[in-house]
């Protein structure tokens, strides 16, 4: 195996099961294995027979650009303005001492905090949260080109199925930490705001977004391998029996198995944003297949399996998660959470208040007084425009453009053979997966909700491998 795929399968592993990456221990450490795996992933080479389509990399030139624009916008949140300048940019930014407010509820020296009066200040109200939110974000950045690199040399087959060994052994943590009747994690980690009813991530809806986009990851690869397989079987019932017992058929009923595995793993966490995308990857690779698979049998035989993996899911714990949704408010404090950004947004719409504070933001905007301190805005959309503005909003724009029309340019290639082609469905389904539950959660503000994001992304972008672009299965 290469050093570039152990290095990624690693920095994955670790993002998960170092507590999805919360603690400040585990994010540092997932943050050097990241840009580890990325930079090893940038200097692969093509094998003797594939030199003339060196360097993929530079294929992506319009994102590498949009990555650079995301970066120096909030990089311009940190520059220390004259203090004249800074007012005018961002008008809000002086009516509280946020620094200090900071060090306060952390319980930290007062002395410590940022100075609030000088020459100079820069547009982040607390500006050592954004030096920290800009150094994920780049570490993200150099994975997702460094991953780019690396799947277009290698193939995206290998890791693929090293991600679904990953998802299974993180369902079979999370459903022993259900049973457990325990809040310690692992035997020893007390979490500070959970029952400890979700591991290896503290928040079972974090843990359901996670394992949604393995599942539709994991559904591709399956819908893959019947692909492959079923071209060749007669329509005859001999020959479908005698499939069964093909390599493809192997393969493809693991995968059908850690998809259910995976399933159990959502429901079980009593996540109603989780089994909401969860029917979402369900529906989508049902109707994908239903268009794409080159034959009916094939056809037949992957809409049977996602129906069969989702009835009895369903059937097993189904009833549990709508009592779940039927006895829990409808919106958790959202709304007022929502009502809160509004007003931080308002008050800084054009330069934001700096890239990781909303929390920083909250502690003078949330008129709530009742001990809840929220750091989060549960809906990742509302947070970026407050902590962003126009001048980090409209880069984020670009670069979402941007992905979407290297997604879109991979399938119009078609030079994806059918392994790779479904394993690109796959991703695609989970970004978009994720993509929603972002609308009323933070998943992508774990670290390992984060970095197995950038790695769904670079699979649905990346070029297929010069080796197989000679020899095309559509599928």
């Amino acid at each position: 195996m290469r050093l570039f795929a152990v290095a990624l399968i690693l920095a994955l592993a670790w993002s998960v099961l170092a507590l999805g990456g919360s603690p400040t221990w585990a994010a540092a450490a997932a943050l050097v294995l990241a840009v580890t795996a990325g930079i090893l992933g940038m200097l692969e080479r093509p094998n003797a027979e594939a030199k003339a389509a060196a360097m993929p990399m530079l294929r992506h030139r319009t994102l590498s650009i949009a990555l650079v624009l995301v970066l120096a916008s909030v990089a311009i949140q940190l520059v220390p303005f004259p203090k004249g300048l800074t007012a005018r940019l961002s008008p809000a930014r002086d009516d509280a001492n946020f620094a200090l407010l900071v060090a306060a509820a952390d319980r930290q020296d007062p002395a410590n905090a940022e100075p609030f009066n000088g020459d100079r200040a820069a547009i982040s109200i607390v500006s050592f949260r954004t030096v920290i939110g800009l150094a994920g974000l780049t570490g993200l950045a150099i994975l997702l080109l460094g991953t780019l690199h690396g799947f277009s040399i290698a193939g995206t087959r290998g890791i693929a199925r090293a991600i679904a060994v990953l998802g299974v052994a993180v369902t079979m943590i999370g459903l022993y930490q259900l049973t457990a009747n325990t809040r310690l994690v692992y035997g020893w980690y007390v979490p500070l705001f959970a029952d400890g009813s979700s591991a290896p991530f503290i928040n079972p809806n974090h843990q359901a977004g996670w394992l949604v986009m393995l599942l539709s990851l994991t559904l591709g690869g399956f819908a893959g391998e019947v692909a492959r397989g079923m071209r060749g079987v007669a329509p005859r019932w001999r020959d479908r029996i005698l499939w069964l017992s093909s390599k493809d058929a192997s393969v493809a009923v693991l995968l059908l198995f850690a998809s259910a595995l995976m399933a159990a793993g959502i429901l079980a966490t009593r996540s109603r944003s989780g089994a909401a995308v969860m029917m979402f990857a369900f529906l989508a690779d049902a109707w994908w297949n239903g268009r794409k698979q080159p034959t009916r049998l094939g056809k037949m035989a992957t809409a049977a399996g996602v129906i069969a993996v989702g009835l009895a899911m369903l059937a097993w714990n189904g009833a549990a998660v709508l009592q779940e949704i039927a006895q829990t408010e409808g919106s958790s404090g959202r709304f007022e959470i929502w009502h809160d950004t509004q007003r931080i947004i308002s008050d800084f719409w054009l330069t934001g208040t700096g890239f990781n504070t909303y929390g920083a933001a909250m502690l003078y905007y949330q008129p709530r007084q009742d001990g809840v301190r929220f750091i989060e805005a549960h809906n990742d959309y509302l947070q970026l425009i407050a902590e962003g503005g126009l001048l980090v909003g409209i880069p984020f724009l670009i670069l979402a453009i941007a992905v979407i029309a290297e997604i879109r340019k991979r399938f119009r290639e078609a030079a994806d053979d059918t392994r790779t082609y479904w394993l690109r469905v796959g991703a695609v389904t989970g970004l978009i997966a994720l993509a929603l539950q972002s609308t009323i959660e933070f998943t992508l503000q774990m670290p390992g909700g984060a970095m197995m994001f950038t790695v769904l992304l670079a699979i649905a972008m990346h070029h297929p491998p010069p080796r197989l672009t000679h020899r095309v299965e559509r599928g």
